[in-house]
């Protein structure tokens, strides 16, 4: 298919490409790090930028040390999902939007209180709110849509973090 043209923080972590909306645009959506906010970005421009912070989570790739000191981390945002969730014909955009629970006091760590999954709806050159899961117990860590039960149908099945078993404060 040859060259996607991406803007410099898009990396193979950040982003996916699918059809949005009721005209099927090609949109390429990511989640901008460190900002964490959502990004559209079609035909090389960026359409649109979210105010809030979407896709956080715990997860960072291993990077070895130098000398002593360790490097700044990177965060991972969760998976970003394009499918037809309410089968209506268009598509609509699917992220985890977890809570942090107050300010972060240190760069290199993070943790998360809560999370729900957001969907939005592609019109007018910007995503609306279209429907939010109830509050997880947890931060989202992943999530799919998959025929979890045999019923022919797909639900969006997703995986939380409901106990926190290590980290700087534990024994």
């Amino acid at each position: 298919q040859g060259a996607v043209g991406l803007p410099g923080y898009v990396d193979v972590f950040n982003f996916t490409i699918g059809r949005l909306g009721s005209g099927g645009m090609q949109m390429t959506v990511g989640i901008k790090f460190p900002s964490e906010h959502i990004f559209l970005w079609e035909g090389g421009n960026r359409a649109w930028e979210s105010k809030e912070e979407y896709g956080g989570t715990m997860t960072t790739p291993r990077h070895p040390m130098s000398g002593s000191e360790e490097k700044k981390r990177v965060f991972l945002p969760s998976r970003i999902l394009i499918a037809d969730i309410d089968r209506d014909g268009p598509n609509e955009l699917i992220v985890a939007k977890n809570d942090r629970g107050g300010t972060p006091f240190m760069s290199n760590q993070r943790g998360f209180t809560s999370g729900v999954m957001q969907v939005f709806k592609y019109s007018n050159m910007s995503l609306t709110p279209y429907f939010r899961t109830r509050t997880l117990p947890g931060p989202a860590v992943d999530y799919a849509l998959a025929d979890y039960n045999n019923s022919g149908k797909l639900s969006l099945v997703v995986a939380v973090v409901t106990e926190q078993r290590s980290g700087m404060m534990q024994d």
